[in-house]
């Protein structure tokens, strides 16, 4: 299987711009036809950090009655 890498070359501040960012190298992907993509472990890690630090705010807002 011949799989087409996402890399991200400089790092996203926000969980936002990491998603963005993604989305859009799929995108080009599936323009460009390829029919499997992958993702390096340290991106996986990367966004699932992210994620998390995400979460951690929504819980915090949602205590503060703001969610």
């Amino acid at each position: 299987m011949n799989d087409t890498p996402i890399l991200i070359e400089k790092t996203p501040h926000t969980l936002d711009q990491w998603l963005r960012e993604l989305s859009r190298q799929l995108m080009d992907a599936v323009r460009a036809g390829k029919e499997h993509v992958c993702i390096t472990a340290d991106l996986a890690k990367a966004l699932a950090e992210q994620a998390e630090e995400y979460a951690a705010v929504l819980v915090k807002r949602q205590a503060r009655g703001g969610g």
